[in-house]
């Protein structure tokens, strides 16, 4: 039973070692000093009859779309469009 036992905690051991090294690619990098995070403005869209000519016009003014969603009956009923661009 001892020899069971030790033989898992050596298993466990070589096996921590061999992926330890891989474990620090999932750590996110702390920011470096002097930099500042992108600050972002978001405006958002419900009128469905203007959605392609207003999303044109903000995306000549540099906004991206971020996501969508739709409720009521049918998912249908009412739209929301949302887009962000950075701040300068």
């Amino acid at each position: 039973m001892k020899a069971m036992r030790a033989t898992l905690v050596g298993l466990v051991f070589v096996i921590g070692c061999a992926v330890g090294g891989a474990a620090s690619h999932f750590v996110v990098p702390p920011v470096r000093a002097g930099t500042s995070p992108t600050r972002w403005e978001y405006a958002c869209l419900e009128d469905p009859r203007a959605i392609l000519k207003k999303s044109n016009e903000l995306g000549v003014q540099g906004w991206e779309m971020v996501g969508g969603a739709a409720s009521g009956a049918n998912w249908g009923a009412e739209w929301v469009w949302c887009f962000k661009r950075a701040l300068p």
